[in-house]
């Protein structure tokens, strides 16, 4: 008994130690001032008068399987962060990218696939039924974000009639 009390009062006192140790240290933490505290800027979406933003467009494929983005008139921007959300049957899923834009490469345009490819063999993500392009344009004077909800459609399902996301305007092609 003895023998296991020697054992025992040890490890009592080196967990006090190691208690103390960590109760002094969070103890003497200082607090930050004002000014020591990051802060970071809110992002503001589609400030951009509409004259002086860039003329972007989302082309679907026919099988609805990619969209072709296409940017011209771009103004006060050199390049472009895209993020691509879309909505699928189950969950969201997005395409990233960059745009380096040049006078001799414009008007711009990028294929976006809805799903991955990798060693020739592609993967789609089924039940694509829309999403929002977030574009972050840097470069001249200030950098700008714009913002756009986009509904994918497809014409046979739809019988020639469109309606926009938020059901608000509607294309009747009268097919």
């Amino acid at each position: 008994m003895k023998k296991n009390l020697k054992i025992f009062i040890p490890i009592i006192a080196i967990i006090a130690i190691i208690g103390g140790i960590f109760f002094f240290k969070n103890k003497t933490k200082k607090t930050k001032t004002p000014e020591q505290i990051e802060t970071r800027k809110i992002e503001q979406i589609n400030k951009l008068a509409l004259k002086d933003r860039p003329f972007v467009t989302l082309i679907p494929r026919s099988d609805g399987k990619e969209v072709t983005l296409g940017v011209d008139k771009v103004f006060n921007a050199t390049n472009a962060e895209y993020e691509l959300e879309y909505q699928t049957d189950t969950l969201i899923q997005g395409v990233f990218g960059n745009l380096e834009f040049t006078d001799k490469n414009m008007p711009l345009s990028k294929d976006l696939l809805f799903g991955s490819c990798s060693k020739g063999k592609c993967r789609y993500d089924e039940g694509v039924i829309g999403g929002s392009l977030t574009m972050r344009f840097k470069g001249g004077d200030e950098s700008y974000t714009l913002k756009s909800d986009f509904n994918l459609q497809n014409m046979d399902e739809k019988k020639g009639v469109f309606t926009s996301k938020d059901l608000r305007a509607t294309l009747d092609l009268g097919t």
